[in-house]
């Protein structure tokens, strides 16, 4: 399998609140005891828009046969983003 590489923004990247928005939804939807196939759908789409070294079809493709311990490491950097927003840790 090629290697994927994930580009997380920057602080200074516009868009803060909407990819934050957004990757919570996305742990809600993925979660959730009842989710179908989409909400996977939704999340390899939304993580290939980071994967930097390869086209956004290559990534989803990249994505959809990486090994549970790589598929959970790259959620994992996207889960620390959202830690960081959640009030709690405010």
């Amino acid at each position: 399998m090629a290697e994927i590489i994930i580009k997380l923004p920057s602080k200074t990247a516009p868009g803060f609140l909407k990819r934050n928005r957004r990757i919570l939804e996305l742990q809600k939807r993925v979660t959730l005891e009842k989710a179908g196939p989409e909400a996977i759908d939704e999340l390899i789409d939304f993580l290939s828009d980071y994967v930097s070294n390869v086209s956004k079809e290559e990534a989803k493709e990249l994505l959809w046969d990486a090994s549970e311990e790589e598929f959970y490491t790259i959620l994992g950097a996207f889960n620390k983003i959202a830690e960081e927003l959640n009030p709690k840790n405010v």
